[in-house]
């Protein structure tokens, strides 16, 4: 996410838009709390994508979904 904030072509607007806003450039190359707070997003969301998965599963029990979440 780093290498794409810091690209040339990041900061070009395209018909009015730019493929990077500038708030999310500064959040993420300069506010030092920005990772963690993602790397704590991730490991709280893992899961519940996991059960989903499961639950698209032809295969899966509710059992085996509950115990995900446990």
């Amino acid at each position: 996410l780093a290498v794409l904030c810091i690209r040339c072509d990041a900061e070009k607007s395209v018909n009015g838009l730019l493929a990077i806003p500038s708030g999310i450039r500064d959040t993420v190359l300069s506010n030092t709390s920005f990772w963690p707070y993602l790397n704590q997003f991730i490991k709280t969301m893992k899961p519940l994508v996991d059960a989903i998965g499961n639950l698209e599963s032809r295969q899966t029990t509710l059992t085996d979904c509950m115990l995900k979440l446990i």
